[in-house]
């Protein structure tokens, strides 16, 4: 599984199971709630309340049945009202092709309009007059109309109508449990779904943000991987995942450095294996070629001389030996790493006397600001005296006319800077990029040599040197103290 997918996994599970959980929790519990609110228990009191009432009034109507059934006399004044009593009725009454016969306890108080005025049906049937609920059971058969009754207890009417409406309330509220239990399932399932929706795009939005600095250091190190040294990651933030885009940054920075100081010595060291190559080449013959040069200029001299332009002739073979003398000597120079003889010294007597060797000559002129105060530093001060001889040469040669040359000399924290600038050319744009490489020179004559050997003698002294062009050549010498 991949890393970001085990960030989203993670991040998703944190984020949407609590939520889930909750929202679980929560339709569990108001479920229970409407359980309990209408709970069957609640149902079956309501219901077994009203199939009591029911039956009473069952029993009641059968007992007012066989109160009918039996032998009435219906005629019989007292023994009428007797019968009643016994039968503990408060109303009794028949109506027969338009008379009425009836007899009535003392707790009623109705007349006759009422009792006149009574459904002819079959049944109980539950009446009320002033106020005074009646419970009639009526039978009907061939125009006659008998009926008895009891008189219900007070607020019976009331408390019917408070079980009828109790009974209608049991069965709505059943009806809004039903309701309500649809509408929390849905509602719960679609809060899942939003819950679950939403926690898949943030925790994939959240992963996302996340696992961008790792592929970001990913895409860096596959560059980084195919050579692309200068590529870097935009950082930003203070962050773990910055810190190491950071690092990244750096370790890139220090390989393309070390490649370049690779790459360097590598060609360094080529040219001075070419350098030594050629120097060993150039002496090889030169030593014969000067030996014969010595004989035949001393048999010419026994001979008593010959003309003057065989004479002329050797003079200048001569002096092209002595070049190449000076040429070879130059690559031998070159190609064998500078033996130092450090020692305490003062950068101003080594650039005063250095001074002193080219200020007498007709087309240069030096002027200086070097300060009394310069610290003693460790150095070989014959190296660092050809090294500045040798820039002041390069100035020399390379100027068509006479030149000025300034030196300037200060001391900046751990460092004494010198700046050697002169009034010439300047240096050509390829020197600038390759100091250490020979034969690139603005001279007419010469191998290009003098800056890389000036390179190779600060580098012992682990220094560091800088050329730049402004209104002529600049060099820049920086000195550790230490």
């Amino acid at each position: 599984m991949l890393f970001r997918t085990r960030i989203f996994v993670v991040i998703f599970t944190v984020g949407s199971l609590p939520a889930v959980i909750l929202l679980l929790v929560s339709a569990y519990l108001l479920n229970s709630t409407l359980d309990r609110v209408g709970a069957s228990g609640l149902e079956s009191s309501v219901e077994a309340a009203r199939s009591m009432v029911d039956d009473s009034e069952s029993v009641i109507g059968e007992m007012f049945t066989q109160c009918l059934s039996g032998e009435i006399p219906w005629s019989k004044g007292k023994e009428f009202d007797g019968w009643r009593d016994s039968k503990k009725l408060d109303l009794v009454y028949r109506k027969s092709n338009g008379s009425l016969t009836w007899s009535m306890s003392d707790s009623l108080r109705i007349n006759a309009q009422f009792i006149g005025d009574l459904p002819s049906v079959s049944g109980l049937q539950h009446l009320e007059v002033d106020g005074n609920p009646l419970l009639i059971m009526s039978r009907a058969d061939s125009g006659i109309v008998e009926g008895c009754g009891i008189l219900m207890p007070e607020g019976y009417a009331r408390r019917g109508r408070q079980l009828s409406n109790a009974v209608s309330a049991t069965a709505s509220l059943s009806i809004y449990k039903d309701f309500s239990i649809q509408l929390l399932s849905a509602v719960t399932g679609v809060s899942l779904i939003f819950i679950l929706t939403a926690g898949f795009f943030i925790s994939r939005m959240i992963s996302g943000r996340l696992i961008k600095p790792l592929l970001m250091l990913t895409e860096g190190s596959r560059r980084l991987g195919a050579g692309d040294l200068d590529y870097r990651i935009d950082v930003s933030g203070n962050d773990e995942f910055a810190n190491l885009a950071r690092s990244f940054n750096e370790m890139a920075f220090e390989i393309s450095e070390n490649q370049k100081k690779l790459i360097q010595t590598e060609r360094l060291a080529a040219w001075r294996e070419v350098a030594r190559r050629i120097a060993h080449e150039i002496k090889n013959p030169l030593t014969p070629i000067t030996v014969e040069l010595y004989r035949l200029k001393g048999m010419l001299a026994e001979s008593g001389g010959g003309p003057s332009d065989i004479t002329k002739a050797l003079d200048s073979i001569n002096t092209q030996i002595k070049e190449l003398q000076e040429l070879a000597g130059h690559f031998s120079t070159f190609a064998k790493e500078p033996e130092l003889r450090k020692r305490k010294c003062s950068v101003k007597d080594i650039l005063d006397e250095t001074i002193r060797l080219h200020d007498n000559l007709d087309n240069v002129s030096i002027t200086g600001s070097i300060p009394e105060d310069l610290p003693m530093i460790e150095m070989d001060p014959q190296m660092m005296g050809r090294v500045f001889g040798n820039i002041i040469k390069n100035s020399m040669e390379a100027s068509p006319e006479s030149v000025r040359v300034d030196i300037r000399v200060e001391k900046e924290d751990d460092i004494i800077k010198i700046v050697i600038k002169d009034s010439g050319p300047g240096f050509p744009p390829e020197k600038l990029e390759n100091i250490d490489t020979p034969y690139i020179t603005t001279k007419k004559s010469g191998t290009g040599l003098g800056l890389a050997i000036i390179k190779k003698i600060i580098d012992e002294h682990n220094g560091e040197l800088k050329l730049y062009n402004d209104n002529g050549a600049v060099v820049e010498m920086l000195l550790p103290l230490i």
